[in-house]
């Protein structure tokens, strides 16, 4: 009786602790409201070398921006969706490639069911839940993460089938690379804080440099204001470093050179303006963005110049081919040869179409400021502006 009892423990606490090693390597989500997409960015954040996704439907931007900010990182990021991707109203399909994501879709009969993604060999994520905005806020669906080699190996050995991918060449491709991973020197034992320094940095790449030309018409109506108010053409460029710190943040600093060209008046002006704007992508598709700028401008007509100050925010709604935001900031103007300073409390709404990709699109915007002039007792002033203009990136 002794003897039994001591099996019936030991069997109890060996199923115990299987229970617990086995809770450890699944976790299990449910949506709505149960943060499905965050959890996958999570895992997702943490590939080193490969991220292969089977996937029905793709139309969420929060997770295609993620995939994007991985690849840049370095690592290998395929996709095999449905057919009904390829030209899908919504789908992240032409997104992933234009940003250079290798994607592949089903050919012939049936759909491509799946939903599941491989991480490392050794990670995966599956359940009902498609990577959708519909999946992560209204449906009722499931996301099982999986930790486990020898099942992420069956997942693996499945995605190769659909990549069309030839087994003896995948096979040993891994095991040169696993060789050469061996031949590498060991690292020495660092301090955690030295370990997570040195991850963030590496995983920061070099910022993009870009050049954009805005060329449009403005209609600005001012009250008491004879040097900005009329009918003007205008070209500004753009010189810009776009760095991104993480697949939501990233901020851009550059010059732009203005040119207006006013059709009644001797008022024609050109302006330098240096600038920084912090981007933060918030759940899709909204962004809300911070921003300064200095100018200075100069009439060459008139010898005036003055140096400008400003600060702003912007929220951005994107859906496309359409973006449309509101904007409200502060400027402070210096005038050099005048005594005809002025602040400017500003607001505008504006609305982007995209055409044929995102480095073009036909912008339009109404601005509408409050002005104080604070030396000349001119009191506040009403200046409003309407604009229509072709953007370009170069």
């Amino acid at each position: 009786m002794v003897k039994i009892k001591k099996w019936g423990v030991l069997i109890f606490c060996f199923f115990i602790f299987t229970g617990i090693v086995w809770a450890e390597n699944i976790e299990v989500y449910f949506s709505p409201k149960g943060n499905c997409a965050e959890e996958i960015i999570e895992e997702i954040s943490k590939a080193k070398e490969s991220i292969n996704i089977s996937m029905y439907y793709f139309t969420s931007r929060e997770l295609a921006d993620m995939l994007v900010w991985m690849k840049e990182r370095g690592v290998k990021v395929r996709l095999y969706l449905d057919k009904s991707q390829e030209t899908g109203k919504y789908s992240k399909a032409s997104f992933l490639m234009n940003n250079g994501i290798q994607v592949k879709f089903k050919s012939g009969s049936g759909l491509m069911h799946n939903k599941f993604c491989v991480i490392d060999d050794k990670t995966i994520i599956t359940g009902s839940y498609n990577w959708t905005k519909n999946a992560e806020e209204r449906n009722d669906e499931n996301v099982i993460i999986l930790h486990d080699s020898d099942v992420a190996e069956i997942f693996q050995k499945q995605f190769r089938k659909y990549w069309g991918e030839d087994l003896e060449t995948n096979i040993k491709e891994r095991t040169e690379y696993q060789e050469v991973k061996k031949k590498k020197p060991e690292r020495k034992e660092e301090s955690r804080d030295v370990e997570l320094r040195e991850n963030f940095f590496t995983s920061i790449k070099p910022p993009l440099m870009n050049f954009d030309m805005d060329i449009g018409e403005e209609f600005m109506d001012s009250e008491d204001d004879e040097l900005e108010t009329g009918d003007y053409k205008y070209l500004t460029t753009t010189l810009k470093l776009d760095q991104k710190i993480n697949f939501r943040l990233d901020y851009t600093v550059g010059i732009k050179q203005r040119w207006k060209d006013y059709e009644e008046k001797n008022r024609d002006n050109q302006a330098s303006i240096i600038f920084l704007d912090m981007n933060y992508r918030l759940s899709e598709p909204w962004t809300l963005s911070f921003g300064l700028e200095e100018e200075i401008k100069s009439y060459k007509d008139i010898g005036y110049d003055y140096n400008e100050h400003g600060i702003w925010t912007r929220i951005e709604f994107e859906k496309m081919p359409w973006q449309t935001w509101f904007k409200t900031g502060y400027a402070l103007a210096d005038y050099k040869n005048i005594d005809n300073d002025k602040k400017d409390f500003f607001y505008e709404v504006g609305t982007s179409r995209y055409l044929f990709s995102k480095q073009s699109s036909l912008d339009m915007k109404y601005k509408f400021f409050l002005r104080d002039y604070e030396r000349t007792g001119k009191g506040n002033k009403i200046k409003q502006a309407v604009h229509v203009g072709f953007k370009h990136q170069f």
